[in-house]
Order: C-alpha cells, then structure tokens, then sequence
C-alpha cells in the first residue's frame, strides 16, 4: 500500500537509518507477504547486527515459513545484541526464554539449557524459564539440576504447590524415598484437600512398603471421593 511505499522511499533515501528495513519487514509480514519481508529484514540484520528488532521479527517470520533452524538462528542473533545489563537485564532475558524455548520446540533440549539459565540468572523470579528450565533439564536427562531448579524456586516462594508438588513426584521417580515423602507431606499442609497429592503420598509409602500409614491415607481419601474405585482397590491390595 502507500505506506509500504514510502518506507520503501525512506529506507532508499537514509540508508543508515535501522528504522527502515525494520519497519518496513514489519508491514510487509503484517501483509503476509512473508518471503519479502524476510529478504528486508535479513539485509536490515546484516547491515545493523546491533540492532535487536531486527533479529526478533526475522525470527518470528522465518519460523512462520517453516524456518525453524533459521527461526533459532535469528533469535541467537538478537541475544548478541542485547547487552545483559540493558533494562536491568530483563530484554535480554525475555530474548534467551524466546530462543530456549524454539530450541525446546526442535528438539533441541541440551541447548535450550543455556540460554534458559542466562534468563533464570538475569530474572530469577520469573516463573517462565525456570519452568522451561526444569522442562529441559529433565529431557535432557538431567535429573540432579532438574531438582536444583526446583528447589531453587521452592526456596524464592515456598507456597508454589506446583513446584513442591513436580519437586515430589522427580524425588520418588529417582528413588529417594524420605525426601519424596517430606515434600508431599508439607505440600498437603499447605493444601490439606488436594487428592492427587495425597493419592502420589500413598502410593509412595505403599511402594516402600510404609502400609499402616499408606492403608489410612486410603481410606482417608476413599472417604473424599466416595464414587472413586482407586482408593478401595488399594486398600484391598494394602490390606
């Protein structure tokens, strides 16, 4: 239209001014006119590596092409341009979550670590990439850092019963039966009705062959959810 234009005109006529390929990819993406708009924002992001606009929009519209390689690509791009000390860390930050999780997305869970820790590091109250960290670590593998995270979250805001609750159930999946049980247990005392995590408790203690306590936690919650066959057939198999 007659605004693309005369950013067309602009960026002809101050060719060192970022503004022109940047706002000039961002209309032609908004156009749909993707593979155009990649052509712009690619040259824009050659001509102004300093620039982390750029990098960002090109992200956003290679991936929309399919691109995810370069879609990652481009986010590492906008990551080098942005000092960790700009803002108080936080667009820094918000770019490496963006680049861990489209490595999450291509499978990529070992490289998605790094970036995720630079923004754990740079925000460490932020829920979204300690979240995604933890999610990495574990399909990497990593059990041990996985628990780290949690607790590291746990020690910032004890009340977060998802966290305690994820923290409980990796500690009884890696055997270690006492601290499993030590969590689920202050999580049911910060939610005294939560039946998942009383039923986890009990199969936990059940496992470990703890059956008094496991047969009353049953029957505890046979009593919550009367129409649910699970708690009686445990306490069958208990008993």
């Amino acid at each position: 239209g007659l605004a693309q234009k005369y950013l067309q005109l602009a960026q002809r006529l101050e060719p060192r001014d970022p503004r022109g390929p940047l706002y000039l990819g961002r209309a032609l993406a908004a156009q749909a006119k993707l593979a155009e708009a990649q052509k712009v924002l690619e040259d824009g992001a050659h001509r102004f590596p300093q620039i982390p606009d750029l990098f960002t929009v090109l992200a956003s519209v290679r991936f929309d092409r399919g691109d995810h390689k370069g879609s990652i690509e481009a986010w590492r791009g906008a990551l080098r341009a942005v000092p960790t000390t700009l803002g108080k860390g936080i667009p820094a930050a918000h770019i490496a979550t963006a680049l861990g999780r489209a490595l999450m997305a291509d499978g990529r869970w070992k490289e998605s670590v790094k970036p995720l820790s630079l923004a754990v590091r740079l925000l460490p109250r932020d829920n979204e990439p300690a979240d995604l960290l933890v999610a990495a670590n574990l399909h990497s593998g990593n059990n041990a850092a996985a628990v780290a995270e949690l607790e590291r979250e746990m020690a910032l805001n004890p009340a977060r019963s998802d966290v305690r609750g994820k923290l409980a159930e990796l500690l009884a999946r890696m055997g270690k039966f006492s601290e499993a049980e030590r969590q689920f247990t202050q999580l049911l005392a910060n939610k005294p009705g939560d039946t998942n995590a009383m039923m986890d408790l009990a199969q936990l203690l059940e496992q470990h062959k703890a059956y008094p306590r496991a047969l009353t936690l049953w029957q505890k919650i046979s009593l919550i959810l009367p129409d649910d066959p699970q708690p009686n057939l445990h306490t069958a198999v208990v008993l």
